[in-house]
């Protein structure tokens, strides 16, 4: 079969089908252009022949629709096009503004060419060029062609600091077995100290930016940078054209509005601050042309005066034209006091100016001011600052006449009075000439408290003060009178700043947090009196005088402010009154109030007021205990175990203080007494074991917690199973026969600890720390091992179980550990110091980075890196600076008190006077003073020795000072760390 003719069959026949052939049709453009077209040129027919006799239909209308739309959008699009080319024409670009530059390029010769220093190239291309590529197996050579290629690179300025990588210093390494490396024909030696160094050099430099909190510093500086530069003032043609525009405008303005003396102002201090001095003088004097009874003109013009002479004509003749200017005289009164020839004289000239403006202008409160402030500066120079002469006085007086409703002319005239009834008499004319000034009725409470010491009086005066006022519908706002307070206390009227407060401060319920900021706030200030009055009306109000929270602000405040304060208001009450806390008078506790600053009777006060808060009890029985005290710390126990009967820290309190003074009956007593009082109460359990224990007593230690474990009333606690396995253990340890029993029931006592409590994770640690000392470490091993399983984020479960491999030996599966323990508490400073310390010399400050990057505000991190730098047996300024960052991070971690007190003591006993320089701020002891201070009370090694049943076995535990200096030994002896050098 064959297909038709067309490229597209439609369909096949057979060869018999087709027939005989026939002659080809010849192709109509053929024929067009063989002159076949010229037999229709006649006929009147085409593709618009029927246009005339069809109709116009939706069709043809929608067509022409179509075809408007297209050429609309096309002529759009022509018009932008065009519009876009004559933009571009217009705006010259950056080839055309350098077309000047270039052609002047022209006339540069040879040698100002050549001394054109080289810009380099500087792209990714051009560092390629400069540095050579290396192929891998030339990668070795990179290293010891960096000493010999460093000089040619300083020439070439291509120098680079970035370290080598680690692999490539081993592979060098194993490459040379004779440390010489052949590099285009010369023997090298790699300088790997230098190498090193760099590396070192960079790793400090990241963990110095890492711990001061600015990882991307450069781009800081830049920024930075950029900021000055752009502060930077230069005046551009831009800035001259809008200055110069600037003058046209207000030359308009004023010459539209000549009386207009903000315009002249403006045009004077535009022209001064373009740097046009004389232009200026020249728009003041016609600015003053234009409006001379203007007071600002007139002083502009005086000011921008060139000398004391000239400021003084031009004043005079402002006065000539304004004289009752108190403004004008103020500044000629100065001005004629500069040109005096000596200081007297300028303070007699300035007051005789100043008298004859009074004489003009005898109503202004400025002038008035004026004048008495430089009389009393005259009466200070010529006689001394306490002198007060006879013209001051009259002038006080002359100012009350003029001005009678001004109280500070009473307040000043009442001051100066040389008695008592004088003054009342003044201050009672002032409040009668101005009956709605509180300040006079308050300088009234401050003269007779500071000058003549009637503090009786001053709630008095007060009081009518705003019977007064309120009478008169004038109230002050808080606020107000607060700082009316704040005044008196500055002038030296302690008790009328505090009577102001306690009567007109009567805040409403659920403003207590906002009051307590204002006494912190005032306090910080150093107005000390004002804040313990603000405290007083939170503390008398019987709405809140059960408030244990501000009692306890109150307490707080007080040993802030008034530390070393002594007081004898708790040991001055016999014991019998201090048996009964309410026996304590009201008129005592009010004069401590007033008089008395003292923590003690804050103390006492508040056990008045909330007896039923242990808190308080236990304050004040540690202050008497402190002060010694002794018997009264007793009995206010004793009396607060009455008040609070379920409070297991009073009867824990009473009991130490017994067995500190060595009376083990009575503590013993006094705990047996708290275990039926309280029969829930596990921590009494504990103490009592643990007093028996220090006796010695371990078979009756051991029989207490024993039926504490067993009982079914007492709350169960890890630290019963935790202890009775110790206490088991050092059984076994005294008792050499039962030995074995005694270890046997330890075990089980831990077994059924985990088994109770498998969320302690301390019960875990102690549990296997049992079996390592029994030399079972694949027992301890397990319990590790289930304790994770139970506990997976607990870091000390982890760090005891890599600390136990590590022993082991087995330093491979240590590190695993590590890795796998920071996948799971990757913020832990417990893990990130072990993986420090686990890291081989060379490789721990780049460990360090990685541990600041993820715990940048941890003590455990910072005591880690502090331990780096030490090893390098350097008193370097890092080891100091990353022990002190330790001691701040957490002041309650002893073991970084120890670290500071071990390194003050090696740095102290170098002889080498420049090592001084690295504890700027410390002392010999500071290290232990602080410590005391800060009482710690966490840290591996320090908990170590705090509850060792083996060390703090004595009657009296061992002080923060005790404990520091076992703590100290210990770390010396573990650590094994160099003596400090120079």
């Amino acid at each position: 079969m064959v297909s038709f003719i067309t490229f597209r069959a439609s369909g096949f026949v057979t060869r018999s089908d087709i027939g005989p052939a026939i002659a080809p049709v010849q192709d109509p453009l053929e024929q067009a252009l063989s002159g076949g077209m010229a037999d229709h040129e006649s006929i009147d027919a085409g593709l618009l022949a029927t246009a005339q006799t069809s109709m116009y239909d939706a069709d043809d209308a929608e067509a022409d629709r179509i075809y408007a739309a297209v050429d609309t959008r096309m002529q759009e699009r022509h018009a932008k096009k065009r519009k876009n080319m004559d933009t571009r024409s217009s705006s010259r670009s950056i080839r055309d503004e350098f077309e000047d530059l270039k052609r002047s390029i022209s006339t540069i010769s040879a040698q100002q060419w050549a001394d054109i220093p080289e810009v380099g190239d500087l792209t990714a291309a051009g560092r390629t060029q400069r540095r050579p590529k290396l192929s891998t197996d030339d990668e070795s050579l990179s290293i010891s062609t960096a000493s010999s290629s460093s000089s040619s690179s300083r020439a070439l300025g291509m120098e680079r600091y970035t370290p080598a990588p680690d692999f490539l210093l081993e592979r060098a390494i194993s490459s040379s077995s004779s440390g010489d490396l052949e590099v285009d024909g010369s023997l090298t030696s790699p300088n790997f100290s230098m190498i090193g160094a760099v590396r070192e050099r960079q790793l400090g430099l990241t963990i110095d930016t890492i711990a001061n909190g600015s990882m991307s510093k450069s781009g800081q500086e830049t920024e930075a940078y950029m900021t000055g530069l752009m502060s930077m003032h230069q005046r551009s043609t831009t800035e001259v054209r809008d200055l110069a525009r600037a003058k046209q405008l207000l030359q308009s303005l004023v010459e539209i509005h000549p009386s207009s003396v903000s315009g002249w102002l403006s045009l004077i201090r535009l022209k001064e601050g373009a740097g046009e001095l004389e232009g200026a003088r020249v728009e003041a004097k016609r600015a003053l042309a234009a409006s001379f009874r203007s007071e600002e003109l007139w002083a502009e013009a005086a000011r921008l005066a060139p000398t004391a002479e000239a400021r003084l004509d031009v004043l005079g003749e402002g006065l000539k034209a304004i004289p009752h200017s108190s403004r004008l005289w103020l500044r000629i009164s100065e001005a004629a006091a500069q040109i005096a020839a000596t200081p007297l004289d300028a303070k007699n000239v300035r007051l005789r100016r100043l008298k004859e403006a009074l004489q003009l202008i005898p109503d202004s409160l400025e002038l008035w001011r004026a004048t008495i402030e430089a009389s009393r500066a005259l009466d200070s120079v010529s006689a001394g600052a306490e002198f007060i002469s006879s013209e001051t006085l009259r002038l006080l007086e002359g100012a009350t006449e003029a001005l009678p409703t001004i109280p500070e002319f009473w307040i000043g005239l009442a001051e100066l009075q040389d008695t008592q009834d004088a003054a009342r008499i003044v201050l009672n004319k002032a409040r009668a000439a101005s009956p709605l000034s509180h300040e006079i009725w308050i300088a009234s409470a401050c003269i007779e408290e500071v000058k003549y010491g009637n503090v009786a009086i001053v709630s008095t005066l007060l009081g009518r003060m705003l019977s007064s006022l309120h009478g008169r519908g004038h109230v002050l706002s808080l606020e107000r009178w607060l700082q009316t307070a704040i005044e008196c206390e500055l002038s030296g009227a302690s008790v009328t700043a505090m009577a102001v407060i306690e009567l007109t401060w009567g805040p409403e319920k659920g403003v207590e947090e906002e009051i307590l900021e204002q006494v912190e706030r005032v306090s910080s200030q150093g107005h000390v009196a004002t804040g313990r009055a603000l405290l007083e009306t939170l503390l008398c109000c019987p709405e809140r005088q059960e408030d244990e929270n501000i009692w306890l602000a109150a307490v707080r405040w007080e040993k802030r402010y008034f530390p070393n304060s002594k007081s004898n208001i708790i040991t001055s009450f016999p014991p019998e009154n201090l048996e009964n806390p309410g026996l304590i008078s009201e008129d005592k506790v009010h004069d401590a109030k007033i008089t008395n600053f003292s923590s003690n009777s804050m103390l006492m006060r508040a056990i008045i007021a909330v007896p039923s808060s242990e808190r308080f009890w236990l304050m004040a029985a540690k202050d008497m205990w402190k002060t010694g005290a002794i018997d009264n710390a007793r009995s206010l126990l004793r009396r607060g175990a009455t008040f609070c009967v379920e409070s297991e820290e009073l009867w824990i309190a009473a009991a130490k203080i017994e067995r500190w003074e060595g009376e083990i009956e009575t503590a013993r007593e006094i705990l047996r007494k708290g275990r039926e009082a309280l029969p829930t109460s596990s921590r009494l359990c504990i103490k009592s074991a643990q007093l028996e224990r220090a006796t010695g007593d371990l078979s009756r230690a051991s029989l207490l917690l024993v039926e504490a474990t067993e009982s079914k009333t007492i709350e169960r606690e890890p630290r019963l199973w935790l202890m009775l396995a110790e206490t088991l253990e050092l059984e076994a340890e005294t008792f050499k026969i039962e030995r074995e029993k005694l270890l046997l029931k330890a075990r089980r006592v831990m077994i059924e600890g985990v088994r109770l409590f498998p969320s302690s994770a301390a019960l875990w640690i102690a549990s296997g720390a049992f079996e390592e000392r029994q030399g079972a470490s694949l027992k301890a091993r397990a319990i590790y091992e289930h304790g994770r399983i139970a506990l997976p984020r607990s870091d000390i479960l982890w760090a005891a179980s890599i600390r136990l491999e590590e022993s082991l030996g087995n330093k491979t599966l240590a590190k695993a550990l590590l890795a796998k323990s920071l996948q799971a508490t990757p913020t832990s400073g417990l893990l990130w110091s072990e993986a420090i310390r686990l890291e081989p010399p060379a490789a721990r400050k780049a460990r360090a980075a990685d541990a600041l990057r993820r715990c940048p505000e941890d003590a455990l991190v910072a005591l880690a890196l502090a331990r780096v730098f030490w090893e390098e047996n350097l008193a370097s300024e890092k080891t100091q600076t990353w022990i002190e960052r330790a001691v701040a991070l957490n002041p309650m971690l002893g073991d970084a008190h120890a670290y500071a007190a071990l390194y003050e003591r090696n740095l102290i006993s170098l002889s080498a006077p420049s090592d001084s320089n690295t504890m700027e701020n410390s002392t010999p002891g500071a290290a232990l003073q602080r410590c005391c201070e800060a009482e710690p009370k966490y840290g591996e090694l320090w908990i170590s020795i705090s509850k060792s049943p083996r060390i703090n076995g004595g009657l009296k535990p061992l002080s923060t000072l005790q404990i520091l200096e076992l703590a100290i030994e210990k770390l010396n002896r573990q650590l094994n760390l160099p003596a400090l050098t120079s």
